[in-house]
């Protein structure tokens, strides 16, 4: 049931981020007929890997998923814009993967595979 909850948790602030990102309101005075530019971005996930998230706050790994759904999200939007995105998983000590332009299917899938490497790497020994 906890787990749940976190899950629901984490899922709703990335939709939040991403509704905040690709749909911002319109400043004051700005015209809001006019087509609105989303600009390439450059975008660092941070992933909490420290024990207590393998241990008790995240133990089926919802963070893993959440990471290639913001990736996939990033490489499938439609504006014309590649976008940048590297993560960054932190715990004992922080694992960087630097940033990946984000220009093709197949960027995106390196990209998450360089991820799972790292989270794999630095799994607890006792699971």
């Amino acid at each position: 049931m906890r787990i749940q909850l976190q899950f629901k948790k984490l899922f709703l602030a990335v939709v939040l981020i991403w509704l905040s990102v690709f749909l911002p309101l319109p400043a004051h005075g700005q015209d809001n007929d006019a087509p609105r530019q989303i600009p390439a971005l450059d975008v660092i996930i941070l992933v909490d890997d420290s024990e207590t998230m393998w241990n008790k706050t995240d133990v089926e790994d919802v963070r893993v998923n959440t990471a290639n759904f913001l990736i996939d999200l990033l490489s499938s939007e439609q504006s014309g814009h590649n976008h940048r995105v590297a993560v960054i998983s932190f715990g004992t000590k922080p694992r960087v993967v630097p940033f990946t332009l984000l220009d093709n299917p197949a960027a995106a899938e390196s990209l998450k595979k360089q991820y799972a490497a790292i989270h794999e790497q630095i799994r607890p020994a006792h699971d």
